[in-house]
This record gives structure tokens, C-alpha cells and sequence, in this order.
């Protein structure tokens, strides 16, 4: 029974993505472990995940994994692991982001408690960044012109330089009882959007000045939930958010005003992302509801239901999406360790 229940789960979703507009290619085992991260690279010939080091790992009740963690570099034309980025998250920290920088010469990956930068044709670590005791990481973004990363750190922001890893910029960001996360650059790599804020009914959206940490602007979101994920839309006026509630919000730059919005799913978003070639928004809740749309449109998109995931990733080209099936909250469940892949082409919005 349970074998026929996971072929349902598994084979429905995949009916549902070709009669909604997405097509599904495969599913691709990675590990006995939840996929808590996944990116691709810029010229789609890479996907990264987090893969276990020597060290046996632990699964903790609430979803951690304990031990280090590494990169494992995959090829999309073969499917098999093609490198390995080690000397990882340290211990107690779950990889939560992962991304490239724009010319794919980088990849960045952070969990809670550290954040790693590496040279990727030289499989070299350039920074291992570990903030003070009791202070978090809350996300980490490149910037377009690839010279440097930004990690959140409690409230404040640091930029370290992509080719050295030495400290350029350090800014503390408002209250510091309001962490902040959601980063996402501007295309002139000189305005950085972030969301600041986690207790109910104070969390607000800022644009700063990267150089100096002013604030340029700010977002005001009427809703009780914060926001989880960010990506700027490269006309340079309009930023998407993605909230703890399911719904994705486009944002005037210039105002700071909400000009749409989308009910993606029932619980927070697992990741959202923008792909310029397609001109789509792409975004996922955890549980399942897969979503996307023309950054042009404020129709309602397309969506299909999968099974409960925690990340997901879009290629550059806009073509394929990864999605890290399995939310890790229960430890027998069969999609753990799934990556679905999801052949999408460009959204017709539903009238």
C-alpha cells in the first residue's frame, strides 16, 4: 500500500505539470537526506547541492543536520557528481542557501552559523566566515558585477570581496532586536533590497545604498507575516518577495509601493527566483504548490501540485526547475533526497 501511495504521489505531479504548461523530466535521487539547498549554475551545466562529508551527520527532530557539510557539484548532461567543495558549514548548521555569482567563477553557500565562498574552477575556499556566538546568518547574496558577497548577520550587513574574502563593507541595519534577511541586489550593484524584521506587525522592506547603508527606501507590508526570499527584476524598478504566508508581492522601487501580488500556497515559501531569458518569476511553497509567471503580467500565473519540498532553483535559461522534494519533518518519508526536475516553458496567464 505504502509502495502504491508513493507512486501516486510521485506520478500525478507529473501528469498535472504537462497539462498545466510544465513538463517533468525525472526524479533524482541525491541523498537519504533532505535537500535543503540547490542552485544552478549560470551557463546551466551545473547543479549544486549540499552533500554529506566523511562525518556522519545527525537528524535532528526540528529538520538540522549536525556535522560538516560540503558541495557537491552535479553535471546536467550526465547526472553524475562532477566536484566536491569541502571544508564546510561547521557543525549545527544546515545549508540553507546556495548561490553562483553572475559569471559562475563563484558559488556561495550559508547555513545559521557559518558562510563559505569558493573559487569554483580552482575548487579553492576563499572564506569561511563564522560571526560571533549567538549571532545568526540569514541569507547571503553576490553582487551582479561578481566583486562581492553580502551575508546578513543578526542586523546588520556584511560585503566581503569574491577574490580575497577580506571585509569591504560592514552596515548596521536599523533595530537590533530586527534581523534581516531576503537580500537581493539591483542590476547596477549599487542598491541592495532586503527585508528586515520577524516579530508580528513590525517587519518592513528597505533599499539601501551599499556603499554608505542609507536607507533610499522603504516597504511597508500590511500583512502579519514576513518576508522569506527576495529577487530584483532587472529593469531596475521592481523587486518580487516571497512571505512566510505563501503569497509573492512586486514592489515599485521607486514608491515603494505593492503593485501586485499571488497566493502560491498554503504554507511559507521555499524559494523564489527570477529568470531573465524567460522574463518569469518562479517560486514554490512547502507544500508542494509550484508557481510561475511573466514579470510582465499581473494575471495569476500557472501552478502545479508536488509533493512537500524545502528548496527549489531555476536555470538561467529559464527552462528547467529543481525542486528538493521532502520538508525533512518526517524521517520515513520516501521523497527525502529527491530533486524533481521540471521542464517549464513561458507562462499563458489564466484569464
Amino acid at each position: 500500500m505504502r509502495t502504491i501511495l508513493f507512486l501516486v504521489r510521485t506520478l500525478l505531479p507529473l501528469w498535472l505539470a504537462v497539462a498545466l504548461g510544465g513538463e517533468g523530466i525525472e526524479q533524482w535521487r541525491m541523498a537519504d537526506t533532505p535537500v535543503s539547498a540547490v542552485a544552478f549554475s549560470p551557463d546551466n551545466s551545473t547543479l549544486a547541492t549540499p552533500t554529506n562529508d566523511s562525518t556522519p551527520l545527525t537528524l535532528t527532530t526540528d529538520g538540522r543536520l549536525l556535522g560538516p557539510m560540503s558541495l557537491t557539484l552535479w553535471s546536467l548532461e550526465t547526472r553524475k557528481p562532477i566536484g566536491k567543495l569541502s571544508a564546510g558549514i561547521r557543525a549545527h548548521s544546515q545549508i540553507s542557501r546556495i548561490q553562483f555569482s553572475a559569471n559562475g567563477r563563484y558559488v556561495a553557500a550559508s547555513g545559521y552559523y557559518s558562510a563559505l565562498l569558493w573559487d569554483v574552477s580552482q575548487s579553492q575556499k576563499i572564506l569561511e566566515f563564522t560571526p560571533g556566538k549567538g549571532s545568526s546568518i540569514y541569507d547571503i547574496v553576490f553582487s551582479p558585477d561578481n566583486q562581492m558577497l553580502v551575508v546578513a548577520v543578526e542586523n546588520s550587513i556584511c560585503g566581503f570581496g569574491v577574490t580575497d574574502g577580506k571585509l569591504l563593507k560592514k552596515h548596521t541595519i536599523g533595530d537590533a532586536k530586527d534581523s534581516v534577511g531576503a537580500l537581493s541586489f539591483l542590476p547596477d550593484s549599487k542598491r541592495l533590497f532586503l527585508w528586515q524584521g520577524e516579530r508580528e506587525g513590525h517587519h518592513f522592506g528597505r533599499l539601501i545604498d551599499i556603499s554608505t547603508g542609507k536607507t533610499l527606501m522603504t516597504f511597508k507590508n500590511d500583512d502579519q507575516f514576513p518576508v522569506r526570499y527576495s529577487c530584483a527584476i532587472p529593469d531596475s524598478r521592481h523587486v518580487v518577495t516571497g512571505g512566510f504566508d505563501g503569497a509573492v508581492v512586486m514592489w515599485d522601487v521607486e514608491s515603494g509601493k505593492k503593485i501586485a501580488s499571488w497566493s502560491v500556497g498554503n504554507s511559507r515559501i521555499a524559494f523564489l527566483e527570477y529568470s531573465k531569458k524567460q522574463d518569469l518569476i518562479v517560486a514554490a511553497s512547502e507544500d508542494g504548490t509550484f508557481w510561475f509567471n511573466s514579470a510582465k503580467s499581473h494575471g495569476n500565473g500557472r501552478s502545479v501540485q508536488y509533493n512537500p519540498l524545502g528548496c527549489g532553483s531555476v536555470s538561467a535559461d529559464g527552462s528547467i526547475v529543481a525542486l528538493g522534494l521532502g520538508d525533512g519533518s518526517d524521517p520515513n518519508d520516501r521523497s527525502r533526497g529527491l530533486i524533481q526536475l521540471v521542464r517549464i516553458g513561458r507562462s499563458r496567464d489564466k484569464k
